[in-house]
């Protein structure tokens, strides 16, 4: 695992020594640990990215001589010599050894090995070696073998061939290989080669299957793999085979290939079990609303197509109608319904609703260009059939449009992207330039009632109410150059003001929800705010305000407490407004403190507004916290806002705090003593305070008895 012949490399130049590539060919790398002990000079480049490991095997050709040239090492010059690493290697000295372990499969290099990782002071006189002498050795790896064990080395796995990449096929996956079997002293194979499919982990295989096999080897693997008894025929043996029971077996086994398969029930009980056919292309899949087009076809088992159809447009997560009734004649006849089971969200009468809702699911986990089926128990699909037969939903997705709410709209607000940019990735953002082309239609109606085209843009300020809201909230999702289409209800158009209706438009626009195709040609962003002066600061934050209460009046509390937010995080502080001023020689310096005292007064009384706002929206959204934290922050600024003091002690009142309400109501009716909402919580405030007095005593009347 991880990086392959990082085994014992302490640092880069250790890593460059054992992964060597084709410029590096004539270049010289010290493979002892920094020790100057073993050279590596790269004749030829291998490939792939292991070097031999502790257990693994290797074929190697070399031949050693010495300085002088003499050879005295050439029994494995012609034909490569074969063994495991770590274990007894005879007439091996430790730096040739070293320098193998540096080399990757097809390496061809000459090491430099000193006496002291050679044959020492001593030499070796069997092989005309002096003491002390320096070898050279020409070596070629021409194989490595990875060897793997399992169960407690009771499996021992024998790579013969390197699949391709890093994925191996998983439980529930359909496993296709071409395997054969012998006994260990045996002439022949007890099985001879064939191709052979199963399913990872079902009941009945031979268990090494799914110890050395699922989630170990690669595409296009060649294995050889020693499997004990008890992994694979066991006691018993397979006398019909030739086995004797006890049997430890030799299997040879080449990953061809799988399907991949999934389970996507919503209990994971593999009644809804998707195999992918084709993978398609990216990372992106479709999400609930987007609309996708797609091959359909329905079978039972691998029977043929009971219905099909081709380019067919559905809208994931959607009822799909037509859909629905297309496929409702072909549930398991004669049949009735079974009665709702916990897990499937479809378990009514209707075989054609809960067809559509697998299709959804089906479709949410696929890729653009890939081809997969569903395969469903009928339980899952809302039918009681005798048969358990799976139902099968054959899928080949083309492509989608994107479908989606618009951000700060409460998803009342929803776009199709008709066309996307691909090489551009920017967006406006708050106030941005934008210019526009667009055409809204009334609906039902489909009336055109405004069309403004790319000839004659229009340029506006986004949130400055100068648009349909929906238009306005639309263009900060969008990239230049993009279209959508944009439906959104009446509040979030003409009816939100019908001043924005042009001259001559239908009377009956603003009580109707609208349709727009909207396409965005250009935008400016508009300045950040470390980009801006202390009074484009404060425009900002009026601005920001606006758009809030606009959309309070809309009921979207969320998006308008969004927008109060925004205005104080614009707003300036109070070193910015001193430095500005004291920088303006406009201002006489005698009159530079009350611009000062002005300018900060008038930023703090729009951030109190803000903050009360936001306790309203709070409020309304039932987040009594928050309401407290806003109104606490208000009074901050003005320990008199009566509203502030109000607003806090209703949401006191409704976490039962009725201390702290009377204590800010009071404070509220002494700011503001002619307030009638303020006198009338005194009044409720009174009344539930006497409730608890007189539930106490009867709580704790008779204690003290």
């Amino acid at each position: 695992g991880g990086m392959g012949g990082m085994d014992g490399v302490t640092d880069l130049v250790d890593w460059k020594g054992s992964h060597c590539e084709e410029t590096d060919v004539g270049s010289e790398f010290d493979v002892s640990g920094g020790q100057k002990l073993v050279k590596k000079k790269l004749l030829a480049a291998g490939s792939g990215f292991d070097n031999p490991k502790a257990g693994w095997e290797v074929e190697v050709r070399y031949s050693g001589r010495l300085e002088d040239g003499s050879l005295f090492d050439s029994e494995h010059e012609s034909s490569a010599r074969s063994f495991r690493v770590g274990e007894d290697t005879p007439g091996m000295p430790l730096g040739l050894l070293e320098g193998i372990k540096s080399m990757r499969a097809g390496e061809a290099c000459e090491l430099k090995v000193e006496a002291a990782r050679g044959y020492g002071d001593g030499g070796d006189a069997a092989r005309r070696v002096p003491g002390g002498a320096r070898l050279i050795y020409k070596v070629h790896l021409e194989r490595i073998i990875v060897v793997d064990t399992f169960a407690d080395g009771k499996i021992t796995k024998r790579a013969l061939r390197q699949g391709e990449g890093y994925e191996a096929p998983q439980d529930l996956h359909e496993v296709t290989v071409r395997w054969s079997a012998r006994l260990p002293d045996a002439n022949a194979d007890f099985l001879a080669t064939a191709d052979y499919t199963f399913t990872a982990g079902e009941a009945g295989l031979l268990s090494f299957w799914s110890l050395a096999v699922v989630k170990q080897m690669k595409l296009g693997e060649l294995a050889e793999l020693s499997v004990s008894p008890e992994f694979a025929y066991g006691s018993s043996g397979a006398p019909e085979l030739g086995v004797p029971p006890d049997s430890l077996v030799l299997f040879s086994v080449e990953l061809l290939g799988w399907t991949e398969v999934e389970d996507l029930s919503p209990e994971h009980d593999e009644s809804m079990l998707k195999a992918k056919l084709k993978k398609g292309d990216g990372w992106e899949r479709p999400r609930t609303l987007f609309e996708a087009s797609l091959d359909l076809s329905l079978c039972r088992g691998a029977g043929p197509p009971l219905w099909s159809s081709a380019d067919l447009l559905f809208s994931v997560g959607g009822e799909n109608a037509s859909l629905a009734s297309r496929l409702e004649p072909h549930a398991p006849p004669n049949h009735p319904p079974p009665h709702p089971t916990p897990g499937h969200p479809v378990p009514s009468a209707s075989f054609g609703a809960a067809g559509v809702h697998a299709v959804s699911t089906l479709i949410k986990s696929m890729h653009k260009g890939e081809i997969a089926e569903l395969r469903c128990m009928p339980a899952s699909l809302g039918v009681a059939a005798e048969s358990t037969e799976r139902i099968v939903l054959k899928a080949s997705l083309h492509g989608w449009l994107k479908v989606e709410p618009v951000a700060h709209t409460a998803e009342a607000v929803v776009r199709k992207v008709l066309h996307e940019p691909t090489d551009v990735y920017e967006r406006p953002n708050e106030e941005a330039r934008c210019t526009v082309a667009y055409s809204v239609w009334l609906q039902p109606s489909g009336q055109l009632v405004e069309q403004v085209p790319s000839t004659a843009a229009r340029t506006f300020t986004q949130g400055a109410g100068e648009v349909l809201p929906a238009i306005d909230a639309a263009v900060r999702e969008m990239k230049r150059g993009e279209t959508n289409l944009v439906t959104a209800p009446h509040l979030w158009a003409y009816g939100a003001d019908p001043a924005l209706l042009p001259a001559g438009g239908s009377a009956s626009a603003p009580s109707a929800d609208v349709e727009v195709e909207l396409a965005l040609l250009d935008f400016v962003k508009a300045k950040e705010k470390h980009e801006m002066s202390v009074e484009e600061k404060r425009a900002c934050q009026a601005r920001r305000k606006a758009a809030g209460t606009a959309l309070f009046k809309r009921g979207a509390m969320a998006e308008a407490r969004k927008k109060y937010e925004a205005s104080n995080r614009a707003a300036p502080a109070d070193l910015e407004i001193d430095a500005e001023i004291d920088a303006d020689g406009g201002i006489p310096p005698a009159a530079k403190a009350q611009a000062k005292a002005e300018a900060k007064a008038a930023v703090g009384l729009l951030k109190g507004s803000c903050f009360i706002n936001i306790a309203a929206c709070a409020l309304r959204c039932g987040d009594l916290s928050a309401v407290i934290k806003a109104c606490t922050e208000a009074l901050l600024l003005d320990e008199s806002n009566s509203k502030a003091l109000f607003r806090r002690a209703q949401a006191y009142m409704a976490e039962s705090e009725l201390e702290s309400a009377r204590s800010d109501l009071l404070a509220a009716a002494r700011a503001e003593p002619k307030n009638r909402e303020i006198r009338a919580a005194l009044e409720t405030l009174k009344l539930r305070q006497a409730r608890a007095r007189q539930a106490d005593k009867v709580l704790y009347g008779g204690m003290f008895k």
